[in-house]
């Protein structure tokens, strides 16, 4: 009779253990699960990013290319501001001798 409680005793605490264990194992998996999905979210914003900056690169190497990133700069100068162009010296006016 003390060996069949004892042996109950070990099932039961076997038993406790595994489904403790499991318990966790399905906590884990959940979380792990969930950071998958916040990683593919972002690898999908920065992957539609790229594109979007491709697709700006090809543009800006496109046979009207040079007018586009001229509109574009106009745009960064600041209102009632006077825009300054640096030549070099070379153009900017014959050596006198």
């Amino acid at each position: 009779m003390v060996f069949a409680g004892l042996g109950l005793a070990l099932k039961t605490v076997g038993f406790l253990l595994a489904l403790i264990t499991l318990t966790k194992l399905a906590l884990a998996h959940q979380q792990r699960l969930e950071r998958h999905g916040e990683i593919k979210a972002v690898l999908q914003l920065q992957l539609d990013r790229l594109d979007r900056q491709k697709h700006e690169l090809d543009r800006l190497f496109s046979s009207d290319g040079h007018q586009t990133l001229f509109r574009r700069e106009e745009q960064w100068i600041a209102p009632n501001r006077r825009r300054i162009i640096w030549l070099p010296p070379e153009t900017t006016s014959p050596s006198i001798q």
